[in-house]
């Protein structure tokens, strides 16, 4: 009716929604640890552990659907190549060790 194709828009929304997911679970992570805000209802290790645990998955997942998008617009790599994954999976555990340690040392020093 528009005159425009679905397709596209939808690929668009799919990219934007990989973008957005990590960061909203790395703004609960932050916001879940606030210690002014949630005094002695702030998470602890294992809810932190957890917790980044669900930030490495969302991070993974959101790489991985901006990479397939970009990949259906652009063609940049030839089907079943392995390097894209392995790059998105060391980004996404590189992001949890950053903020493993922003985290955990941020709790050591609230101690």
């Amino acid at each position: 009716m528009l005159n425009f194709r679905p397709i596209p828009v939808i690929i668009l929304a799919q990219a934007l929604n990989g973008l957005l997911l990590p960061f909203m679970a790395i703004f609960l992570l932050f916001a879940a640890n606030d210690r002014t805000l949630l005094g002695a209802y702030a998470n602890g290790f294992w809810a932190n552990l957890f917790t980044l645990f669900i930030v490495g998955v969302t991070t993974l997942l959101g790489l991985h659907n901006i990479r397939l998008a970009l990949d259906s617009v652009f063609h940049l790599f030839e089907e079943g190549a392995l390097f894209p994954v392995f790059a998105t999976a060391c980004l996404s555990a590189v992001l949890m060790i950053v903020l493993g340690f922003r985290v955990f040392g941020k709790e050591k020093a609230s101690r």
